[in-house]
């Protein structure tokens, strides 16, 4: 009985084994067809068809922008992480039903609100839903109804996956992560130093997921993690026909306070209520990598929501609660925060991948800065100026001469390219010099017991808050210590005076 028990067992193991091996073969198939339709896909954008893309921070005007063009012959594609999600309207400043009805536009309402996020790595993988349907044949389908694609958005690794070329080796893409990988009896830090000491500095010890990504890569392709290509430092425009509108406050205090400003008007008018439902709807959910929870606009009211639904109450009622209120305008404050930090991330995406390109020469007759003052100067400063300079675009666009944008003179356009000196383009190479894997390297910063990765990191800390915070107050401990001597050794020759008196 116990040997028929066990040859069932084994007959049981076999088959989960073999369907194993049938299901990865079956996700290896599914890899290689997806490879080749995205190949397929790609190979539309570096057809001579006109895409226009709007950049910028947040609460900087995109939407406005790209709703006022000025012509009746492009559709929008919203290129934000969370406006992909259904019922997250206005914490994202999603477009209103009447601005969608106004222009048409693609990419939003795409998920429901427990799905994942495309988070970076997702957006370029190769069988990505939204990347292939949404977006790639979207562009393709308004180009072939005669129109021209307007990508709009703050989060710009999507634009920028579509700007530039970014494919990654086929070797990589088929991967498989989940895979047995063997370590030799050495810890996964210890095997990665081993094998390539370069990438091991990068991480930390402990980084165990990341440690191990990387010893996956170096099993599946034989090739040092430190050896694979930089796409971002030599990365190649699919095509010269585009145009970069790139709207920005002026002053970088009043758009703080705008900001500020912007938020409280959201929970005023019914956010605070969409954040509510929205925590209602997943909090018997189980928690989603990249979901909407996780973002800035939701996930700072977390303290907040529990303790309301603790309390049992109507909304209304609960703002007559004091502890209510103090964690409101703590998660108020957070957000603020955590937006005009984004937005300064968003800001140096930015220039490092768009302004600061090895194609610049390029990029630079194409990319349009459109700087205004104030909400009131958004007419005059950015409107007109990119509806005349769309226009001559659109103009060339359809007299096939697009190409010569390089060696027109046009006021409309040479007032608002964006320039940069020489000083600005050595700095920049001197900047990404210090981000090479070569240079990467552990700095230890003693004041705030923090470990950094490379020149380029230790600098950055340097410049910190939290670097010159630590350092101001360990100076005051010496001043206070210095004092404190000071008045002691007084202290002692006065007693020393007293003796003689």
């Amino acid at each position: 009985m116990y040997l028929i028990d066990y040859k069932n067992h084994l007959l049981m193991k076999n088959c989960e084994y073999q369907l194993n091996q049938i299901q990865n073969q079956l996700i290896t198939i599914k890899y290689q067809c997806d490879i080749q339709i995205n190949k397929f896909l790609l190979k539309i954008l570096q057809q001579n068809n006109m895409i226009v893309y709007v950049i910028g921070q947040t609460a900087a005007g995109k939407t406005k922008l790209s709703l006022n063009l000025g012509q009746d012959n492009y559709e929008i594609i919203s290129c934000d992480s969370m406006q992909l999600y259904k019922q997250a309207d206005l914490m994202t400043a999603k477009a209103t039903p009447q601005q969608m009805a106004q222009i048409k536009h693609h990419g939003i309402d795409v998920l429901e609100l427990w799905e994942e996020g495309f988070n970076r790595q997702k957006w370029r993988e190769s069988n990505l839903y939204h990347f292939q349907i949404v977006t790639l044949n979207t562009i393709d389908d308004i180009h072939k109804r005669g129109k021209i694609p307007v990508l709009v958005g703050g989060t710009h690794y999507y634009i920028e996956s579509i700007l530039f070329e970014q494919e990654e080796d086929e070797k990589e893409q088929q991967i498989q992560q989940n895979e047995e990988v063997e370590l030799h009896g050495k810890t996964p830090y210890e095997y990665l130093n081993k094998i390539d000491p370069i990438t091991a500095r990068k991480f930390h010890q402990n980084d165990i997921r990341r440690i191990m990504n990387q010893i996956k890569y170096y099993t599946n392709t034989g090739q040092l993690p430190s050896q694979k290509k930089d796409y971002h430092k030599d990365q190649q425009l699919r095509n010269r026909d585009f145009l970069i509108l790139w709207p920005q406050w002026k002053s970088k205090e009043l758009y703080y306070k705008f900001v500020q400003q912007r938020i409280n008007e959201m929970i005023e008018d019914g956010g605070l209520k969409e954040i509510f439902k929205i925590f209602d709807i997943l909090k018997d959910k189980p928690p989603v990598i990249g979901g909407v929870l996780q973002s800035i606009g939701y996930r700072q009211f977390k303290d907040l929501y529990d303790y309301f639904f603790e309390l049992k109450v109507s909304l209304d009622e609960a703002k007559d609660d004091k502890t209510f209120q103090q964690l409101l305008e703590k998660s108020i404050d957070d957000l603020v925060k955590d937006t005009i930090n984004y937005a300064k991330k968003q800001l140096q995406w930015i220039k490092n991948r768009f302004v600061f390109n090895h194609q610049y020469d390029v990029i630079s007759k194409r990319l349009f800065h459109l700087r205004f003052d104030n909400p009131k100067s958004l007419q005059e400063q950015m409107i007109i100026p990119a509806q005349k300079i769309y226009k001559t675009f659109c103009d060339l666009y359809q007299n096939q001469t697009l190409d010569q944008i390089d060696y027109l003179n046009l006021e409309e356009l040479t007032n608002y390219r964006f320039q940069l000196c020489d000083k600005d383009l050595e700095n920049q190479k001197q900047l990404q010099e210090q981000k090479q894997r070569e240079n990467w390297k552990k700095y230890f910063c003693e004041f705030c017991k923090k470990e950094n990765n490379g020149p380029y990191e230790q600098q950055q800390h340097l410049k910190s808050k939290l670097h010159r915070k630590n350092t101001q107050n360990l100076n005051q401990q010496k001043q206070g210590q210095n004092n404190n001597k000071k008045q002691k050794q007084e202290e002692e020759m006065d007693e020393i005076f007293n003796l003689f008196e």
